[in-house]
C-alpha cells in the first residue's frame, strides 16, 4: 500500500434540521506531502464520493490519485456475539426508516436495536478498552453515538463501493475510511484530558476553532496522521471481522 499523506477528519452529527435532513458534517484536512498543511472549518452535506472528491479538489488541487485516509467519529462494527458484519449493517441501512422518519435519534435507536438478540447490551472489546459509548445506549443524549453513527452508515450505504472500510476490507481503494474516537486522540496524541479549544489553538497557532465539533474533526485528522502503523498491524480475527476497531488503539 502506498503511504498515506493526506488525512480527512469528520465529526459525525445525527442532528436534523426542520425538514428532517441531517445537518452538515464538520471536516478538517491535513496534507503532509511537503510542509504540513492544516485546514479546518470545512463542511460537507453528506459523506459520499462526490462530496469528498469536490472538497479535496477545491482545497488540495493536485490531489490526483493520492491515497486518502478518512477518519470518522462513527461506530462501524457491532459486538461479535451478534454475528452481524458491516456489509449487512449497511445493507439494512440503505432504505431504513422508522415512523416515516429516515433520520433522528429514535430512528437510529430502532435501527441498531433490531440486531440485538437479548435484553443484555453487549459491548465491543475496543469500547471497553477506551471506555467508549455503545450504539445501543440512547441515553444520555449528550453522549449518544448511535444517531450520528447511523447517519454516517446511511450516507455510505447509498454507494459502498468507492472506499475501503478499515479493518474489514483490503485497502486497495484510493479512499480508506476508518473509525475514530476524538476523545481518545485528545488524550493519546495531544496529552490533553479535556477537549480544550484554547489548548488546541495554541498548539496549532494558525488555526481557529469555533466549536468542539470543528475541533474534534481536526483532532480526528491529526490522530489519523499519527496512526498509520495501525492500518497494517491489526490482527485479522473473528473479533475484528465483526467488531472492527478504533484507529490508533493498540490491538489486544
Amino acid at each position: 500500500m502506498d503511504k498515506v499523506k493526506i488525512f480527512v477528519g469528520i465529526d459525525q452529527t445525527g442532528a436534523v434540521n426542520q425538514n428532517g435532513e441531517p445537518k452538515p458534517l464538520n471536516v478538517s484536512l491535513i496534507d503532509l506531502r511537503k510542509d504540513p498543511i492544516y485546514q479546518t472549518g470545512l463542511k460537507i452535506a453528506k459523506l459520499n464520493s462526490e462530496n469528498i472528491q469536490l472538497l479535496l479538489k477545491n482545497n488540495i488541487p493536485d490531489i490526483k490519485k493520492q491515497k486518502v485516509l478518512i477518519c470518522v467519529d462513527t461506530v462501524f462494527g457491532l459486538p461479535k456475539i451478534l454475528k452481524v458484519k458491516p456489509k449487512k449493517i449497511m445493507h439494512f441501512a440503505e432504505k431504513f426508516s422508522f415512523k416515516n422518519k429516515i433520520y433522528g435519534a429514535e430512528t437510529a435507536n430502532q435501527f441498531f436495536n433490531q440486531f440485538l438478540i437479548s435484553t443484555d447490551i453487549p459491548q465491543r472489546k475496543v469500547e471497553t478498552l477506551v471506555k467508549a459509548n455503545s450504539v445501543f445506549n440512547l441515553k444520555p443524549y449528550q453522549k449518544n453515538i448511535s444517531c450520528g453513527s447511523y447517519r454516517i452508515i446511511k450516507d455510505l450505504s447509498q454507494d459502498p463501493n468507492w472506499f475501503s472500510l478499515w479493518p474489514f476490507d483490503k485497502l486497495d481503494k484510493q479512499f480508506i475510511i476508518a473509525e475514530g474516537y476524538p476523545s481518545y486522540f485528545w488524550r493519546s496524541e495531544l496529552n490533553c484530558k479535556s477537549r480544550d479549544l484554547l489548548f488546541l489553538s495554541k498548539k496549532f497557532n494558525k488555526l481557529k476553532f469555533s466549536n468542539l465539533d470543528q475541533a474534534d474533526s481536526f483532532v480526528l485528522a491529526y490522530g489519523a496522521s499519527k496512526s498509520l502503523k495501525y492500518l497494517l498491524t491489526i490482527k485479522s480475527s473473528a473479533r475484528t471481522r465483526f467488531e472492527g476497531w478504533i484507529l490508533g488503539v493498540p490491538y489486544v
